[in-house]
């Protein structure tokens, strides 16, 4: 399982909004700065961002759709990205934002304020993330620099298939560059989550939970370690989601048995 999104700040969605086509009544106002902080709870990932634009004695509200425009604000906000290689996801939420409170009729009014606050004074909350697939499943080549066995390797004796965080990082980097985005190993932060691995970066970001998939299966050819599987699968087989599996910030460490 992976998960790819784009980093999109409060400012760029206000500057994106210049780009749009607004109706003929409300070609004389101006934009309210963007702010999370003003925007409904996003509950189900799909809600529309709202816009705000006034004049004297005039108010009108503008509703993006994320269907229409969540991959039209990535590629304004990362110009890199190729278009053509990208895709809304085809499961799953296509946005989401950080909620600052809930609209509730009869809510403790205190409280909203202060959580309004924390939102407007965090940093970290001020990043909405635009969710998307590439169009292509995997990324299907090799690592360009050969990998040392100590990154990664298939051990029988160990009985162990190991990928240190190293590999992973390349990996991001390279399925990164065949979208557009130029990345460098020391751009990319690697955290780990429930799910497995996050790789980050301010703009674009991975997380990838190691399963039995064509994923895996991508980053074992990356490696260079397809040939040597092929050639013992009929003595051994890696076990992929068991209880022996290792996921911690060397790496990823999967049991081998014996066929």
């Amino acid at each position: 399982m992976q998960i790819f999104w784009g980093n999109i700040q409060e400012s760029e969605i206000s500057t994106f909004a210049g780009t749009l086509i607004l109706p003929d009544y409300m070609s004389h106002l101006q934009l309210v700065p963007f702010r999370f902080a003003s925007q409904p709870p996003d509950r189900n990932s799909d809600q529309s961002l709202v816009l705000t634009y006034t004049a004297p004695g005039r108010i009108e509200e503008f509703e993006l759709e994320g269907k229409d425009h969540a991959i039209d604000l990535l590629c304004y906000t990362c110009t890199e990205l190729k278009r053509e290689q990208i895709k809304p996801p085809e499961k799953g939420a296509l946005w989401s934002w950080p909620s600052a409170y809930h609209h509730e009729l009869f809510g403790n009014q205190d409280q909203e304020t202060e959580n309004a606050e924390k939102i407007e004074n965090n940093d970290k909350n001020k990043i909405m993330r635009v969710f998307f697939e590439p169009v292509e499943p995997v990324l299907g080549v090799s690592s360009p620099v050969p990998i040392p066995p100590e990154k990664a390797h298939l051990s029988i004796s160990r009985k162990e298939l190991f990928f240190h965080r190293e590999v992973i990082i390349a990996y991001f980097c390279s399925r990164i560059a065949s979208l557009g985005v130029s990345l460098k190993a020391d751009d990319v932060q690697l955290s780990l989550t429930p799910l497995g691995f996050l790789c980050s970066s301010s703009t674009i970001c991975w997380e990838w939970g190691p399963e039995p998939d064509r994923i895996f299966h991508d980053i074992v050819h990356f490696a260079d370690l397809g040939h040597w599987l092929k050639m013992f699968q009929k003595l051994i087989s890696p076990v992929l989601g068991s209880f022996e599996t290792s996921i911690s910030e060397n790496g990823l460490s999967i049991r081998i048995i014996d066929r």
